[in-house]
């Protein structure tokens, strides 16, 4: 398909520090994608929804841009929305898996499934969006998904006129002077996913459990889930923090995520989990990064080899990667004629990562989505996933996601 120009060009931002090392892991073959997917009732007109796509692209910069060396640069190609059937638009689709090329664009993928218009009493729709994370981060990229569904209800988008990277905002924020004590390099250690050995798949795949909205915290139950399966004495969590939280008002897609590292044991139960994410959070952990030297102060990625994982075969230096996206009022992805049901996505799955675990929570339900590597032991998988479920006040529900054949499913690397 062909994609059409934007005209403005005037948008320049020089790449922030966390997007750079996902642009160095790029260049060992890491694909992370952020994938968001809205499940609903009803149907959504593709003429319309392209125009409000194309009206959203225009009051977000950031989301139509190019690499050019440090730096990026607006006026790159917008996408064309993929209007498919509803059934072609599974987790195993190419759509979810195939790279981005954020050097010539379009750096955004968006997809509508519609279900059969001969069925009119009961009208499904999907909308489904993939960006590259170095481009933007889950909370930038959701909220502008909004603004494409405020322009479908006739409503005047918010937009994304900022030009602020992490480092921006981080300097602004009140604790950002403080030195906190450098964090330790995690130890490479096995997978919980796997009964013995190690993997060489590179094909991602999900697991998912749906529950009753949950109003308590989740990262900590799902902590101790992970904790709970460790093949190891111990292991090392990350927890993607939102730097807006420092510039609440901030309208900006850049990649404004910042992780902070939770050591963990067998014994990690849920209160202590969420005690030391909040001590962090006190501390300002997620600002290390900026306070001093990047790699000095970045547990996780010393060299890019070690971010990968390449230089360690026995297993991830990170057990999981646990992002909870929070409380979404869902009413902001509805129109007159589509009422959502779920908002979920579909984890990124990075070589130096066991998993990833996302959470997302609207008034329905909460739903836990798992992201491992194709070959990961199924039982395990659902097993973790239904320890927290249940913590959670849910059932023992996890399940696979369906998926078409596994030959035309992509690739993580």
């Amino acid at each position: 398909m062909s994609a059409a120009a934007v005209l403005d060009h005037r948008y320049r931002r020089r790449l922030s520090r966390v997007e750079r090392t996902y642009v160095n892991a790029r260049t060992l073959g890491a694909n992370s994608l952020i994938r968001l997917v809205v499940d609903g009732t009803g149907s959504i007109d593709p003429a319309e929804f392209d125009a409000a796509v194309a009206a959203a692209f225009a009051l977000a910069p950031g989301l139509s841009v190019r690499r050019r060396g440090a730096t990026w640069h607006g006026g790159g190609p917008l996408p064309v929305v993929t209007h498919l059937p509803i059934d072609r638009l599974h987790s195993g689709a190419a759509f979810f898996h195939d790279p981005i090329d954020i050097t010539e664009g379009p750096v955004v993928r968006i997809a509508v499934g519609h279900s059969d218009p001969a069925v009119a009493t009961d009208a499904r729709t999907r909308v489904a969006a993939v960006v590259d994370h170095a481009v933007t981060d889950g909370h930038g990229f959701t909220a502008w998904l909004a603004d494409v569904f405020r322009e479908l209800r006739g409503e005047e988008a918010l937009g994304f006129p900022s030009e602020d990277a992490d480092i921006d905002v981080a300097r602004r924020a009140p604790t950002f002077g403080r030195r906190s004590a450098p964090s330790p390099t995690p130890q490479t250690r096995p997978s919980p996913l796997r009964r013995s050995g190690t993997s060489e798949e590179t094909t991602a795949c999900w697991y998912r459990a749906e529950l009753p909205p949950v109003t308590e915290p989740v990262v900590g139950h799902i902590v101790a889930a992970v904790a709970k399966s460790l093949r190891s004495d111990a292991g090392t969590v990350s927890i993607p923090v939102d730097l807006r939280r420092h510039s609440p008002g901030i309208r900006s897609t850049a990649n404004l995520s910042s992780p902070i590292a939770i050591p963990i044991t067998g014994d990690t139960d849920a209160r202590a989990a969420q005690g030391a994410v909040l001590m962090a959070l006190m501390r300002g952990r997620e600002l290390d990064p900026y306070r001093s030297d990047y790699r000095a102060s970045n547990g996780f990625a010393r060299t890019l080899d070690s971010a990968l994982g390449t230089d360690s075969p026995g297993g991830h230096p990170v057990t999981a990667i646990i992002s909870d996206h929070g409380s979404i009022d869902e009413s902001l992805f509805s129109t007159a004629s589509f009422a959502p049901m779920t908002i979920s996505t579909l984890p990124m799955v990075v070589p130096h990562a066991s998993m990833f675990v996302s959470a997302v929570t609207t008034s329905k339900s909460t739903v836990l989505t798992l992201g491992c590597r194709r070959d990961d032991d199924p039982e395990l998988c659902l097993a973790l996933l239904d320890h927290a479920a249940v913590a959670l006040g849910g059932a023992a529900n996890a399940a696979a996601l369906p998926g078409g054949d596994p030959a035309d499913r992509g690739s993580i690397r």
